[in-house]
């Protein structure tokens, strides 16, 4: 709602002076030589416990209930505003989960959207949870992001807000042994995403790694209108016309600005919000379920307001089928991921269809988050041990699988014994591995339609850090190649690769775990430590298909003592030996420091730097190694998944 306000001359005739003149400096509003027009401010507030006050260039109001809210008359008219928030409850952590700065305001603001979650009410009980979100393309922080944990304790779910510094960390409080959280993160021109962790005990800090995929595309149209938005060759989502509200479920009309992020797990199951499990809502039973591809589709008005399907309306959305599905169903239901719960919920079922002359899967939806063509499958359950390097059996690891011919994955967490059970498909060929700040090896479980049990112990080491190798359908096989210092003279090198997967260093063993040679990967290399000062190589070689590095996609992630980095090929024309990174370890004040050279991703002009460690590289020039702003391997994926 508007008004427009005449002179102040006319206006005395009617008003008291005093009066007057107070509601218009209040509003700022005051001006006696021209009409001017001020604009309402309204949105709703959710999970509030108290009161908090909303504040807006000089003026404020303090909000003490959940629910709509509307201010009337709050801004000026061609004013520029910056939202923002002070005096929350004690025990609360408030956010303004909309858009917070306004520019040259012509019209009502609505659907500002204020999120209120408790915090944890005894400060000397919790423990810092750093939450780093990057690219996950090539590693890059992402300043700004919107982070939300959320977690259930004695039945009542705690949500809490924050947003990621300058050096892309959110740092939240939580109870030290506050069970599975689910964290969630996102930001504008990426789609959402979700992790799921487990805090069974610690004593000190712990971290959580979000990343977040790009968005394929963006694109805009008038609500009124609907809209038919397609991405490349395939038609993704169909929308009516005037379908949208916004968040206090006030209808919307006016531009509407989509953005669209096609999800294919199949070279990494990891960029899939949440855990793959679901809840049978009969039973109350978690059950694993397997993914055939996925869109994340998000809606926001031109202010930045969220917006979504009014009740009664409906979408058909088309999910192109991941490359590495296993089977192509007919039909197959369809899931939405809930933050809160960390869980993908059944809603709805979709068809295997053509689209522009891409498989899809085809349904229809009432709301927008990240919608998944998936099925639960048939398991069965690995039991095995996890110790330290000492033999000693290590409590609260988590236990993952991860599917090799099909895209899912399922976890557990290690008893006080170091046991563990956990889920697989089954008659399927399957990664195991162990996480305990770092990962353990990793190894190939075939699985029958019988449970089964491992006869080795999975090994931790705190010091280990792990590189893996993933790609496309084409090429077939790309292999991993490391080498390095053999001795501390420097004067030989070792080479791990399909051939030699095992290297002893002195009291140091470097494994190559999976070496896998019919598309996607992964390949992982574990290397507990760096025996001796130097120079680390590691790279990538072709060794079949029709299909180059680049054009696979292929993707290389280093956990190098905690810190993940991603890698993805560089700029110049791709060769068959890319060297992804090299790692320098010299002495630092009598301490062994591991860094990553910079400018050490290059194509070689000969295959030999790949696969004959002991000649020296032959990369190409220093400008075509650093490559644009856009690189060819994003560009490659914009490509692959149809954006524009």
């Amino acid at each position: 709602m508007s008004f427009t306000r005449t002179k102040a001359g006319t206006l005395v005739l009617l008003l008291s002076m005093t009066t007057l003149t107070g509601c218009l400096k209040f509003w700022g509003l005051e001006d006696n030589d021209q009409t001017s027009t001020s604009h309402d401010l309204a949105g709703v507030v959710t999970g509030l416990a108290g009161s908090v006050t909303l504040q807006w260039a000089e003026h404020q109001k303090t909000l003490d209930a959940n629910g709509s809210f509307t201010i009337v008359d709050a801004i000026a008219d061609a004013a520029d505003i910056t939202l923002s928030l002070t005096d929350a409850p004690s025990t609360q952590t408030c956010a303004i989960t909309t858009a917070q700065t306004y520019t040259n305001v012509s019209a009502d603001i609505s659907g500002v959207g204020i999120e209120c979650a408790n915090e944890v009410a005894v400060a000397e009980d919790t423990v810092p949870l750093r939450v780093n979100v990057r690219n996950y393309f090539n590693g890059d922080i992402l300043p700004s992001a919107e982070v939300a944990l959320s977690w259930e304790e004695g039945g009542v779910t705690t949500q809490r807000i924050a947003t990621t510094n300058d050096a892309g960390v959110a740092e939240i409080m939580i109870p030290p042994s506050v069970g599975r959280i689910s964290v969630n993160a996102d930001t504008e021109d990426f789609g959402e995403n979700s992790t799921i962790i487990n805090i069974t005990s610690t004593d000190g800090a712990v971290s959580a790694n979000v990343q977040l995929l790009p968005a394929n595309a963006s694109q805009s149209f008038e609500s009124a209108d609907g809209a038919n938005l397609a991405v490349d060759n395939v038609q993704v989502v169909d929308i009516p016309p005037a379908a949208f509200v916004t968040a206090d479920n006030t209808a919307y009309s006016g531009s509407v600005n989509a953005e669209i992020t096609l999800i294919d797990p199949s070279s990494d199951p990891g960029i899939m919000p949440g855990d793959y499990t679901t809840v049978d809502v009969n039973t109350g039973a978690v059950l694993p379920i397997e993914s055939f591809g996925a869109v994340n589709i998000t809606f926001k008005s031109s202010a930045g307001q969220p917006l979504d399907l009014a009740e009664g309306q409906t979408a058909t959305i088309r999910i192109p089928v991941a490359e590495g599905a296993s089977s192509r169903p007919l039909t197959i239901p369809l899931f939405y991921f809930n933050e809160s719960l960390g869980r993908w919920i059944e809603e709805g079922e979709a068809t295997l269809a053509t689209s522009g002359g891409t498989s899809v899967y085809e349904g229809t939806v009432s709301h927008f988050t990240t919608w998944n063509a998936d099925r639960v499958f048939e398991s069965v359950s690995i039991q095995g041990c996890v110790v330290d390097t000492d033999g000693n059996a290590v409590a609260n690891t988590e236990i993952r699988t991860r599917g090799s011919n099909y895209i899912g994955t399922a976890s557990a967490v290690a008893n006080a014994s170091g046991e563990f059970v956990v889920a697989a498909r089954e008659a399927s060929r399957v990664f195991l591995s162990a996480i305990s700040g770092t990962q353990s090896r990793t190894i190939v479980v075939n699985t029958s339609t019988a449970d089964q049990a491992i006869t080795d112990c999975l090994i931790v080491d705190e010091a280990a850090s792990t590189v893996t190798l993933s790609w496309g359908e084409n090429p077939r096989d790309l292999d991993t190649h490391f080498s390095g210092p053999a001795d501390a003279t420097g004067d030989s090198l070792f080479h791990i690769y399909f051939s030699n997967k095992t290297v002893d260093l002195g009291d140091t063993t470097l494994y190559l775990d999976v070496d896998d040679t019919s598309s996607f990967g992964p390949e992982i290399l574990t290397i507990p430590a760096f025996p001796f000062l130097g120079t680390y190589r590691y790279s990538v070689y072709r060794y079949s298909g029709s299909s180059d590095i680049l054009a696979s996609p292929t993707r290389v992630e280093l956990n190098l003592n905690g810190e993940t980095s991603a890698f993805g090929p560089p700029a110049g024309t791709p060769t068959d030996c890319w060297t992804v990174f090299e790692l320098l370890v010299e002495e630092v004040d009598g301490t062994a420091v591991v860094s990553i050279v910079d400018d050490s991703n290059r194509w070689e002009e000969s295959t030999a730097s790949c696969t004959n460690p002991a000649i020296s590289s032959s990369g190409t020039d220093t400008e075509s190694r650093r490559g644009s702003t856009l690189s060819p391997f994003q560009q490659h994926i914009n490509s692959k998944h149809y954006a524009e």
